[in-house]
């Protein structure tokens, strides 16, 4: 066979048709892959945001059940229907001791204490890294004023969220700063500037007296027999009975004015 012979003029022409047709392949190629990596990487994206987003069912609607008692007093499962120790069920756990004392000291290698409250001693414990429960929990150990001694046992338990709802027996106040209005029943002057003030709380009838230093210019603005709003401060977001006697004592006391209505 004879070899075809080509111009060196249509060799250079075919040579530059060939790059050209590559660097269009090329082109094509590149924005096709972008295209598909945008429709393929889109929903992951989405996914990403969704669970991002979602509420827990368990920070809407707590599930809380009475479980078992211990010396007269309950024991709470939260947001969980059973809990194993050592492979048997906590109820039985629990049945094999006569107080909680002895039921936590026997839990002392399992958990360890997480906080403890000043309304009288509830506590709070983490279940350790190693422990013999067969979930990771938060127990509630409740040591109120009120003689609540109930226990909480729970997944995903949001402690100040139960408190607010009621755990230990009553309902918390956990804001930084909040406002209660009361009202002055009496204002007497001990000496120059120290006033001693009788304060009621117009729901209950409860009082406290504070004794406190007070400029002339802020004396004028408090009246006998009149609703004030006090403000407080709760540095440490303490959770605190909804109580006047407490409240003056477990917060810092920011101000005072006649109350208004809104």
């Amino acid at each position: 066979m004879k070899k075809k012979m080509y111009s060196k003029e249509l060799k250079n022409d075919l040579l530059i048709n060939k790059i050209f047709s590559l660097i269009i392949v090329l082109l094509v190629g590149s924005v096709i892959g972008v295209l598909l990596d945008k429709a393929l990487n889109k929903p992951k994206e989405c996914e990403k945001c969704m669970v991002e987003n979602v509420t827990s069912i368990y920070d809407i609607e707590p599930i809380v059940k009475e479980y078992t008692t211990i010396n007269k007093n309950k024991v709470y499962l939260y947001n969980t229907n059973e809990i194993l120790i050592n492979d048997i069920s906590l109820k039985e756990y629990i049945n094999n001791y006569k107080n909680i004392d002895d039921l936590f000291n026997s839990l002392e290698d399992n958990i360890e204490e997480d906080k403890k409250l000043q309304d009288g001693g509830t506590t709070i414990y983490k279940t350790k890294t190693d422990s013999k429960f067969n979930k990771d929990l938060t127990i509630i150990k409740c040591n109120t004023t009120e003689g609540n001694k109930d226990l909480y046992f729970g997944e995903y338990l949001n402690t100040e969220i139960a408190f607010l709802n009621g755990a230990c027996g009553k309902k918390m106040i956990q804001d930084a700063e909040f406002q209660k209005n009361y009202v002055i029943k009496e204002i007497n002057k001990l000496e120059d500037n120290l006033y001693e003030l009788l304060i009621v709380d117009p729901e209950n009838s409860k009082s406290v007296t504070l004794t406190r230093k007070i400029s002339e210019e802020s004396i004028k603005n408090l009246y006998e027999g009149k609703l004030h709003t006090f403000v407080f401060t709760n540095k440490y977001k303490e959770l605190i009975k909804n109580d006047i006697e407490e409240i003056f004592e477990s917060t810092t006391l920011k101000g005072v004015a006649l109350y208004k209505e809104n």
